[in-house]
């Protein structure tokens, strides 16, 4: 006569045996094929990842450029595609450009970002932020760019009162970069004003002598000062400084 247990243990393996083919190969030890259909059923769970290989750059331009590039490139390092749903960078003088959206498991990509100097000078930090379906917390780029000044304008400003004798007064234009600086010419757009050009130190330094012709009035002018350095043409204007 079978006994109570051996016919439990035949139902739990009959039962066992039709939720998955493959158990059917087992015929005993309905405890252990309790363990192995659930090790079985267990699903994997996929991630998307994206890796960078770098967070933070760091540019250095010359003196001649007006624009700069850094390439922040990735990698979908998960199992699964990825989707990015923005790119935003923190200021109007940066386009970040993103060849497409989406990239599966293992593909790469790449984020340009496109710096334009405008009339920036010095060490000039952005940010960009990129948000990824899926990821609560975006993702922040920095982009650092030290744009070199070719020449020191000093003072970047003349200031005449009403009444106030017309003395003549100077702007001191001097080489910076540790390049030859050579000031051509100067214009007044003003031709109330008068300007006279002294070389200091040859290819280093210059004084811009600036006389109102009167100062019964108000009125203003934009020195325009073409220089070359290291032999190839910038143009400045105060107040401005020559980059």
């Amino acid at each position: 006569m079978r006994s109570r247990n051996d016919s439990f243990s035949e139902m739990f393996t009959n039962l066992i045996r039709s939720v998955h083919p493959l158990l059917r190969l087992f015929t005993t030890h309905a405890t252990r094929l309790c363990l192995i259909a659930i090790a079985v059923g267990t699903p994997m769970r996929l991630r998307a990842e994206l890796k960078w290989d770098a967070t933070k750059i760091e540019l250095a331009p010359t003196v001649f450029d007006a624009t700069a590039e850094a390439g922040f490139k990735f990698v979908n390092a998960g199992d699964k595609a990825v989707s990015i749903e923005s790119v935003r960078p923190s200021c109007e003088c940066t386009v970040a450009r993103l060849e497409k959206k989406r990239y599966a498991s293992g593909e790469r990509g790449e984020i340009v970002a496109h710096f334009d100097f405008g009339d920036r000078k010095g060490t000039q930090n952005v940010t960009i932020q990129i948000t990824i379906d899926g990821q609560r917390e975006p993702v922040t780029l920095s982009l650092t760019v030290k744009i070199p000044v070719a020449a020191r304008i000093d003072p970047v400003s003349l200031l005449w009162a009403i009444g106030e004798p017309n003395t003549p007064k100077t702007v001191t234009v001097e080489a910076v970069a540790g390049q030859p600086l050579r000031v051509e010419k100067v214009l007044a757009s003003n031709a109330d004003f008068d300007t006279r050009l002294e070389t200091i130190r040859e290819d280093a330094e210059y004084h811009i002598v600036v006389t109102p012709k009167s100062t019964d009035h108000p009125m203003i002018t934009l020195l325009n000062i073409d220089a070359r350095l290291n032999d190839r043409p910038r143009r400045c204007s105060p107040p401005r400084r020559c980059g």
